[in-house]
């Protein structure tokens, strides 16, 4: 059985014992931090799951939904609405494991990662093509300390698991997670009716003047890493639910070049902000910005091609019956004309996706 499913198996377990409360997981599941890159709920596809109940995944490592695990993803949050807090708290005692206690929400459990772990094992060819297959996982693969925390919220049982090298990114996402529920209420012997909050927190943003924003976390890891690929990068700046809309709104926008950065900050110019209603046509922020790695190397691959044609156009001036020099001309101008399909495609891909740029 996957962990990811193990997840899901043990919270079936709880609710099946404990009775649930899906009012409270319904408005809890609008505060998941930042940008969730998958979010499973009940739907008539998914009538085993409980009512109130819902999954977000994050930082996907795979192609989402290939193995439907949780190395598919570098955190998953999940949030099981039970009939009472009393029936929480007992749900997480009953499931403790071994770790320091966890000072979120109402109390709960904590595990540590193990930093040089690796995040799971390499996949086989036979498991892809395959993947709902058996797994076989090692004895190694199944102890190995990876990031962990179960706690109660008011009638609310919160668990999160990330593979190794996110654990802290997960820790920053169980941070906001916590402030966005207690912020609505929802922690706490006595539960209110309604959530007097929907909106999410916004990420750690701080103006500094003149246009340029520091950003930390892993939203400047990523802003280092797209500078050094020389790709566009954007940025999410504010995220809230709209009941009107019934939708995620995000107001994104490009970054610039970067003003100055340490180990956890990066200091950059903000261009122009636009929102998306997050509807189901828009493309995450994670995607788009992966369609400008793309972009980017698609661009660098482009500029070489172009100085290879140049250079053959001038030795086939002097030189016209070289066939081998013909045959090299005729494959590099097929790069160039695959690389400038490549860019218009995704720039047209992405094109109701992203702020002005």
């Amino acid at each position: 059985m996957s962990i990811r499913r193990k997840i899901v198996f043990v919270l079936l377990s709880i609710a099946a014992t404990a009775g649930i409360s899906s009012a409270q997981g319904s408005e809890a599941c609008k505060l998941f931090p930042e940008h969730p890159d998958v979010l499973d709920r009940p739907n008539a596809a998914k009538p085993n799951l409980p009512p109130g109940f819902c999954m977000a995944g994050y930082w996907p490592r795979v192609q989402p939904g290939l193995f439907y695990d949780l190395t598919e993803y570098g955190a998953v949050i999940t949030i099981l609405p039970l009939a009472s807090a009393d029936a929480a708290k007992q749900a997480v005692a009953k499931n403790k494991k071994t770790g320091p206690n966890a000072t979120y929400g109402d109390g709960g459990y904590e595990t540590m990662e193990d930093p040089r772990a690796p995040d799971g094992r390499a996949r086989s060819d036979r498991e892809y093509q395959n993947p709902r297959g058996a797994r076989g996982w090692t004895i190694e693969e199944l102890v190995r300390p990876i990031y962990g925390t179960s706690f109660t919220c008011g009638n609310l049982v919160v668990g999160v698991s990330a593979n190794p090298s996110k654990g802290p990114a997960a820790r920053d996402l169980v941070k906001e997670l916590d402030s966005n529920l207690r912020s609505a209420g929802l922690c706490g012997s006595s539960l209110p009716t309604v959530v007097a909050n929907n909106n999410t927190a916004k990420p750690p943003i701080e103006t500094t003047g003149n246009g340029d924003k520091v950003f930390d976390g892993e939203t400047a890891r990523q802003i280092k890493e797209a500078a050094n690929k020389n790709a566009r990068h954007m940025v999410v700046l504010d995220r809230h639910w709209d009941p009107q809309q019934n939708c995620w709104v995000e107001e994104r926008a490009f970054v610039g070049g970067i003003r100055g950065s340490d180990e956890n900050q990066v200091s950059v110019g903000v261009g122009p902000s636009k929102t998306f209603c997050l509807n189901g046509s828009v493309y995450s922020a994670d995607q788009v910005n992966s369609g400008q790695d793309g972009i980017a190397k698609a661009r660098d691959g482009l500029a070489s091609a172009l100085e290879v044609h140049a250079k053959y156009e001038a030795y086939l001036k002097n030189h016209p019956n070289d066939a081998a020099a013909k045959a090299n001309y005729t494959k590099n101008q097929q790069w160039i004309d695959y690389y400038k399909d490549y860019i218009a495609k995704m720039e047209r891909m992405i094109a109701n996706s992203i702020p002005p740029q």
